[in-house]
């Protein structure tokens, strides 16, 4: 029978000193903030084995080993000296990934989850001997492994758009071609958002109403199966209901995640549009489309400048204001040059639903074999 241990008995758990605007786009060493991906840094402080865990945000979950530094909201886990021996780290990451699922629903705050120390030193989990953690670790790491490259296929074509969008349009800050500039408002009907009721955390099922989770936009690609369900009491406002080209903006998040925008390509079902989430409507006469606007908004620079746009006080998260917004000054070349790089887009959406459907499967597998471990059945 395997045993079952705190996490904070067996293992030291602190966080990173930086803040988040430390990134070093060429920096040497990977840096480890809120979101999943690590970013560059051009220093490190820490060389170590250990696992981890964005203290808000997505709650990302990574493994590393060597040197690397950390955002002062994310966790650092290695094992306590007396228990080297017998942890071994690779096995303790999808278990804490798994763990750390579980926490979500009890995490602090209506907006966005934090999570506490003692909450992480209180977890109990499956604690093997050494030789069966090894063995769980592979079997787990080879789903891993295909859900890893799925996911970096989908990372890979986002990296593409990103080259063609500056190969087609030149620099949006520097604007070395010259296009012509107009307001943000100027090409809009109007910026709206939703609201966030206290909502449901169970699957939804067919036909119920869903209110969109900040995860449907973070990370540029629109997600609709990240939604929380609506509760039965609570009557949909149909104004706020998510469709096909609504271009979908995070306006209010932690520093690194603030600022994503999302194009929705399929008509999505029953999904209503948070109050942390703008919703950029075109006029129907406009001087961009709905794609160029998605590329300029997830272009690093540009969101940068965006993302300065934030103010908040303290202990509150950093807001994007309407006004601020509409007076963003955006390019507007050519129309025609905009839907060749629509029409480029919409072919790489065709490809990135079987994409999708694939990553979907490798989730599903590798979340299977996850539970069957931490239940101590693998």
């Amino acid at each position: 029978m395997i045993t079952q241990e705190f996490l904070g008995k067996i293992c030291d758990i602190k966080t990173g000193k930086l803040d988040v605007n430390a990134e070093s786009p060429d920096g040497k060493y990977p840096f480890f903030t809120c979101a999943e991906t690590p970013v560059k840094i051009d220093f490190y402080d820490y060389d170590c084995e250990c696992v981890l865990i964005a203290g808000n945000g997505e709650l990302a979950v990574n493994y590393y080993k060597g040197k690397f530094n950390a955002y002062q909201r994310t966790y650092i886990v290695t094992a306590k000296d007396k228990f080297k021996d017998e942890t071994y780290l690779p096995y303790l990451y999808p278990i804490l990934k798994r763990a750390i699922l579980d926490l979500k629903s009890q995490s602090q705050g209506s907006i966005i989850q934090y999570l506490r120390l003692p909450q992480l030193e209180a977890l109990e989990i499956p604690f093997p001997k050494p030789d069966e953690q090894k063995r769980i670790a592979a079997i787990l790491d080879k789903a891993d492994r295909l859900r890893r490259q799925r996911r970096f296929a989908q990372t890979l074509s986002d990296s593409f758009l990103q080259s063609v969008f500056i190969k087609m349009f030149g620099d949006p800050m520097s604007n070395p071609m010259n296009w012509d500039k107009a307001t943000l408002d100027s090409q809009l009907k109007n910026i709206d958002s939703g609201v966030s009721p206290v909502c449901e955390e169970f699957s939804r099922k067919k036909n119920e109403w869903a209110v969109l989770k900040l995860s449907s936009v973070t990370s540029g690609r629109f997600l609709p199966d990240e939604n929380k369900v609506l509760p039965s009491n609570i009557k949909p406002v149909l104004n706020y209901e998510v469709k096909e080209s609504d271009v979908l903006f995070t306006r209010k998040n932690t520093e690194d995640l603030i600022a994503a925008c999302a194009l929705v390509y399929d008509t999505p079902q029953k999904l209503l549009l948070p109050d942390t989430i703008f919703r950029f409507k075109l006029k129907d006469n406009c001087d961009v489309k709905a794609e160029f606007l998605w590329g300029l908004f997830n272009e690093r620079k540009f969101r940068r400048t965006v993302q300065s746009f934030a103010t908040g006080s303290a202990g509150s998260m950093p807001n994007i204001s309407k006004e601020k917004l509409n007076s963003l000054q955006i390019l507007t070349p050519p129309l025609p040059l905009q839907k060749k790089f629509a029409a480029i887009v919409q072919k790489f959406e065709r490809v990135r639903r079987q994409q999708r459907e694939a990553t979907r499967q490798a989730e599903h597998l590798f979340q299977t074999l996850l539970h069957r471990a931490f239940r101590g059945e693998l």
